[in-house]
């Protein structure tokens, strides 16, 4: 109007028509405006062109000019479903409707010499598709209305997103749309679980596509930024807006809209308490972005510590002090951490839900500034609660020992091993008493009990050989590495020095356990005696179709010696030491046997305690099982397994506890590089210490176990996975696994166990047996 007229009242006019502007408020601006207008008739029209840029970008307007410019690349009836969602833009079937248009433009645009207006025809329907999406008031929609939309935004990303992960993503929601196979149908109990699992299946898919998009172009704004010397506050969030810019983005807010209503259409909580605790706890409840960053400290002064950390990996120690480990981490209940914390009695738990998770972390913030402790409480339920408690000084003065390593007491001591004058064992061997550890004396027992007809034909047991207690001790002492022995030492003393200088910051300790590792990896040199009674043992074994294979120098004997010196090294892990220490345990005391053993080619791997770790209630079997090899269940891969309890005296059904929704399956490679190109199977190092599976110590996962090569990885599809989608095939699987914890409970007399295995082509194998350690 100014512009036009050149009157200054106009100008106020608008100002304030517009914006209830007056020229007080203009001049008490942050930086006033003081000055009055200048008349400059000639910015006219380049007023009119910015006018219409404001529309194309914030009204749709953008639509209209790419619709036009378009429309004579495509067919008549195309084109008339374009111009059909134009004119009804703001109507509730328009999200639907562009994702139908988008999929037919797509064979347009992605023709060879297709015109770039059918591109930007596609980018223009895709943004409005956003937009309206995220104009939805999620809250007042039904379960059902967001299933739909969830399906939308799944098939309008694949429309222009080639993405092995996210297509299976969208056959499996199509799958549950139509039922999932389920009788009770759509919002019962067993609808609902597959529900669960299918939402935690596209939320681990948008979290990956995110991140990989993340990690693709966040690197190129740190060197665009470092070349012109930018400003650091313009790039450190480049690529995560770039991230909150795609149209996927506005999956997460309908998959947290939609859980709460699919757990309680299961009949599931919220929280997932994979380890008990001490009943009551009181502390000082303190956020950290994950376990790994606390690695290595120590919350032993003070009062007791309730961690909240967003991340938990699976491998990660639980510092001395800490009482409770809240996290937003699917942890399964088998996997390394969850039977450490069970072992020192530290309430570990899964929140699933975001607005409980937020008022935790307002809990410990207000607690921090009142200087008050915070009290968690598990209810009958199921669900962890938090209340402000009392003062924080009062909690310190009567906690005494508590958490995580309280209760070490005096060192302990384990048992050592006896002088061997073998390199290497056969199985037959391993029942010397001091020479191997549990895992190898329960395959031999195990191995024996299936030659003599103790265990039914449908069991099975790989074959395996192990070098004895005290081998890495004499490879040390051998001539050829008398550098590197000397190397260990002075390392060694590095560490423990560092440790007492530190005052609750191992880092530099840590840094030191590093070395060692690189060390023994890559610089132990094996003596002839050792490489020649392996490789014979090898063979003998049936491990390898010669021992030849294992020549001195050659590339299967390279890779059987790396993998025995990586686990020989995981004797210095980081949680390992970490854990030795707070147990006051002498670092000479452990010693680290390997046991060989053929990995066999999963389709399934389980984990099975025949009493539920979590309650304890012995003859009832806790079971865990998912697609591929079991390092994806143990190391706590993301992603729930499908979990069960079943009582072992078949009294009642089987119970599930969650479906099966890991991203990725690990596999064992059909060939690889030391198989010489015979076939040979691949073989895994598995540690075998003397401080492993105690009743009073839960060494598991404590150490590594290493793959002759690595395991690959695939996406699991679950829409045609028949643990997913046969109810009848999984009850099958359960029944097989039940019976396994039965007979295998029954071979050890009655004594608990925790039992691994694999399920390969229809048979069942147990990999391996230990006694269960029940808290």
């Amino acid at each position: 109007a100014f512009l036009h007229s050149n009157d200054g009242g106009e100008f106020w006019r608008v100002l304030w028509d517009m914006a209830k502007l007056t020229p007080e408020d203009l001049a008490n601006f942050d930086k006033p405006i003081t000055a009055f207008p200048m008349h400059l008739p000639h910015l006219i029209d380049p007023f009119k062109h910015y006018l219409w840029l404001l529309k194309v970008t914030h009204s749709g307007a953008d639509l209209d000019t790419a619709a036009v410019m378009a429309q004579g690349h495509m067919d008549d009836d195309l084109s008339w479903n374009v111009f059909d969602i134009l004119a009804n833009r703001n109507e509730w079937w328009v999200p639907g409707k562009i994702v139908e248009v988008r999929s037919r433009l797509a064979h347009y645009w992605q023709a060879p010499g297709a015109s770039r207006d059918l591109l930007m025809l596609d980018l223009a329907l895709e943004s409005w598709f956003r937009l309206l999406v995220e104009r939805t008031d999620l809250a007042a929609l039904q379960g059902d209305d967001l299933m739909a939309m969830i399906s939308l935004v799944l098939r309008n990303t694949i429309v222009g997103v080639h993405d092995e992960e996210l297509s299976s993503v969208v056959d499996q929601w199509e799958w549950l749309q139509q039922g999932a196979s389920c009788e009770s149908g759509r919002w019962s109990k067993d609808w609902a679980m597959a529900g669960l699992a299918s939402l935690q299946r596209a939320e681990l898919a948008l979290a990956q596509y995110m991140d990989t998009m993340y990690a693709e172009v966040q690197p190129h704004a740190e060197r665009f930024a470092e070349a012109c010397k930018l400003d650091r506050a313009y790039i450190d969030n480049f690529g995560e807006e770039v991230v909150r810019g795609r149209p996927l983005f506005v999956l997460a807010p309908l998959i947290q809209a939609l859980q709460p209503m699919m757990r309680e259409a299961a009949g599931v909580s919220s929280w997932q308490v994979v380890s008990q605790g001490q009943g009551l706890l009181s502390g000082v409840l303190t956020p950290t972005a994950s376990l790994a960053d606390v690695q290595g400290k120590s919350y032993a002064e003070g009062p007791p510590t309730l961690l909240l950390a967003e991340h938990v990996g699976g491998n990660e120690d639980i510092p001395e002090g800490i009482q409770a480990v809240i996290t937003r981490s699917a942890t399964d209940v088998l996997s390394h951490a969850a039977i450490r914390a069970r072992a020192q009695q530290v309430l570990l738990a899964s929140c699933n839900d975001t607005t409980q998770w937020e008022g935790l972390q307002t809990l410990a913030a207000e607690a921090k500034a009142a200087s008050k402790a915070v009290t968690l409480t598990v209810t009958p339920e199921g669900d962890v609660r938090g209340l402000l408690g009392g003062d924080i000084a009062l909690e310190a003065a009567k906690s005494g020992a508590s958490g995580a390593g309280a209760a070490a007491g005096a060192p302990k001591r384990l048992q050592q091993p006896m002088p061997s004058a073998k390199w290497a064992l056969q199985e037959s061997e391993f029942g010397t008493a001091g020479q191997v550890g549990g895992k190898a004396s329960n395959c031999s027992s195990l191995a024996a009990m299936a030659r003599s007809g103790a265990l039914p034909e449908w069991l099975q047991v790989p074959a395996s050989m192990a070098l004895p207690w005290g081998t890495f001790e004499r490879v040390l002492q051998d001539p050829s590495n008398a550098q590197v022995a000397k190397a260990v030492a002075s390392g060694l003393q590095e560490v423990e020095a560092a440790a007492a200088a530190a005052s609750g910051d191992l880092t530099k300790a840590l840094q030191g356990l590093a070395s060692l590792r690189q060390l023994v990896s890559t610089q132990l040199k094996a003596p002839e005696a050792l490489v020649q009674e392996c490789a014979s043992t090898a063979a003998a074994q049936g491990l390898i179709p010669s021992a030849g294979m294992w020549a001195a120098g050659s590339p299967g004997w390279k890779h059987a010696w790396s993998a025995i010196c990586k686990v020989w090294a995981s004797k210095w892990n980081d949680r390992a030491w970490l854990s030795r220490r707070a147990l006051k345990l002498p670092d000479d005391d452990l010693v680290m046997g390997v046991l060989l053993q053929q990995v066999v080619p999963a389709d399934y791997a389980y984990v099975l305690h025949t009493a539920n770790p979590v309650t304890g209630t012995p003859g009832q079997a806790f079971g865990e099982a998912v697609v591929g090899m079991g390092e994806a269940l143990v190391g706590n891969y993301p992603g729930r397994a499908l979990s069960f309890t079943a009582p072992l005296d078949g009294a009642s059904p089987p119970a599930i506890l969650s479906l099966p929704a890991k991203r990725v399956a690990l596999r064992a490679p059909t060939t690889w590089a030391g198989s010489n190109g015979t076939g040979a199977p691949l073989l895994i190092a598995r540690s075998d210490a003397n401080g492993e599976d105690l009743e009073d110590l839960a060494g598991a996962g404590l150490y590594d176990s290493i793959p002759f090569a690595p395991l690959e990885e695939t996406v699991v599809g679950y829409a045609d996975e028949p643990l997913m989608t046969d109810p009848a095939f999984r009850a099958q699987i359960i029944s097989q696994l039940t019976d396994v914890a039965k007979v295998v409970k029954g071979a050890y007399k009655g004594q608990e166990q925790d039992i691994e295995g694999v399920i390969s082509h229809g048979k069942v194998w147990v990999v391996q047996s230990r006694p269960q350690v029940i808290s």
